[in-house]
């Protein structure tokens, strides 16, 4: 087996991390493991130097066959029998992001979409109905993601839970939460495929909360969450974090959790993309409250650590299966993510019908079209076809990274060019912070684990990347 003998070996405290780069092969072993590892690269996979080692620590035979089984399956499933980087194109249009208008209620100055001319920018019900059916054609199960400005405020809202009930989409629903009174969670919670509801709540007190979102609006906010909660309905707050409400974090986290949610942090690493437009005061405050790259990881692996310690790793592991789950941004195989999908199994579409490959590439030079002249099919596949869209192990600073196979090089559409894009991991929180069409490693992978050795071994370890694109608000 030649990627075992090609393997590089990383010792960290009592753990090694052995990995092949060029097949996406990575595996954290114990000494013994290690040894066990060794043999089946020497003796090109035979199965009978494992028994006599095994049957060597004590083991009769029946028991050394099966630790021998074991452990080459496990080699297997890490990647090690593989011929080549495995690329597994997927599904199409696994999730979709619409943008049913821009109008919004709040004017956060770090919005993703931008603050400027909102006022008409809606998508009629005529070309959602248009949109719905364009999707169903290619994938009648998408998880369709409805987002604004602030989605409630379409005055066809009600019409648009129809048209999804009748598709039998999934749907996740982003919102600030202020207009969310009781009659509007009942008919949330009348929805057949409801999957969560997103509620923007940047802080638990107002001062806290008026950083960001204004003043006024946070009373308001809570009233929403309650009206969720009264429905027994599945709810995620989603903090942007930034310098002003990291004090806040844990009791946040706590709150939603102790109420029957969770939570799912944000990241301010990136201003808007019309921000030098829209500069004002408040604009200049919240360009302050960035946070470094390295507080966005440590704030992200506190959260999940301090929620673990509180409630229990299986709990919260069960709380993140239910709400967070597997990102809609990447494509995997075992344990090799095999490449971002955007602008495939992830698309954006906007209220004006133009298409980018995630909501959060805008950029008019990554726009794929417009679904209103061109068939949503025939724009499918563009991002291949530009170059946009690459494999993980063929990003420069990406290519011979040992955790290029668990983060997939990260999420593309970081506006800047620097640092690792891998994201914050277990906490949920995205680092993005990679180019659109590359990535660069700085010497800790925040999905993989980082460079701590006992998260290499542990759960994880396996499939960490938390990309916060795929709920960013």
């Amino acid at each position: 087996m030649q990627n075992i003998k090609d393997a590089r070996i990383e010792q960290h405290g009592e753990v090694f991390l052995v990995s092949n780069p060029s097949v996406g092969a990575i595996s954290a072993l114990t000494s013994g493991d290690l040894v066990a590892f060794q043999l089946l690269g020497e003796s090109g996979g035979a199965s009978e130097p494992l028994i006599a080692f095994y049957q060597s620590l004590g083991l009769d035979k029946r028991e050394a066959l099966d630790m021998t089984q074991t452990f080459q399956t496990r080699i297997k499933n890490d990647g090690w029998t593989r011929a080549e980087y495995p690329y597994i194109p997927g599904q199409p249009l696994a999730a979709v992001y619409m943008t049913i208008n821009r109008e919004c209620n709040l004017s956060c100055p770090y919005c993703y979409q931008g603050l400027s001319q909102r006022k008409g920018k809606v998508m009629s019900i005529e070309r959602v109905k248009e949109v719905f059916d364009s999707i169903a054609k290619i994938r009648p199960d998408c998880h369709i993601i409805l987002t604004g400005g602030e989605p409630l405020m379409h005055p066809n809202i009600y019409e648009i839970f129809d048209l999804i009930d009748s598709h039998d989409f999934i749907l996740t629903l982003l919102t600030n939460g202020i207009l969310i009174d009781e009659k509007i969670a009942q008919r949330l919670k009348s929805i057949k495929r409801l999957e969560v509801v997103q509620v923007s709540l940047d802080g638990m007190t107002e001062d806290t909360f008026a950083q960001s979102r204004g003043k006024r609006s946070m009373d308001k906010v809570r009233i929403g969450l309650d009206h969720l909660i009264d429905a027994q309905l599945p709810f995620m707050v989603a903090p942007t974090l930034h310098l002003g409400n990291l004090h806040e974090i844990a009791d946040m986290a706590e709150w939603a959790v102790d109420n029957g949610g969770y939570i799912k942090p944000n990241n301010l690493r990136h201003l808007p993309f019309d921000f030098n437009k829209t500069v004002d005061d408040e604009g200049q405050e919240i360009a302050k409250l960035v946070l470094p790259q390295d507080a966005l990881v440590k704030a992200a692996r506190d959260l999940d650590n301090n929620l673990i310690k509180k409630y229990g790793q299986e709990k919260i592991y069960a709380l993140k299966n239910r709400f967070i789950g597997r990102t809609n941004c990447f494509i995997d195989d075992h344990n090799a993510k095999s490449g971002c999908g955007f602008g495939w199994s992830l698309l954006d579409i906007d209220w004006d019908g133009d298409v980018y490959p995630c909501h959060l590439a805008k950029a008019p030079e990554l726009k794929l079209g417009n679904l209103f002249m061109t068939p949503l099919a025939n724009l499918l596949g563009l991002a291949d076809e530009r170059g946009i869209r690459r494999k993980s192990n063929e990003l420069t600073n990406c290519s011979q990274c040992n955790f290029v196979s668990r983060c997939a090089g990260g999420c593309r559409v970081g506006l800047e060019r620097k640092g690792c894009a891998a994201g914050a991991g277990a906490g949920g929180g995205s680092a993005a912070g990679g180019g659109v069409f590359d990535a660069s490693h700085v010497g800790a992978c925040g999905g993989a684990g980082g460079s701590d050795a006992d998260l290499y071994a542990g759960e994880d370890f396996r499939g960490g990347t938390g990309c916060g694109a795929s709920a960013v608000r």
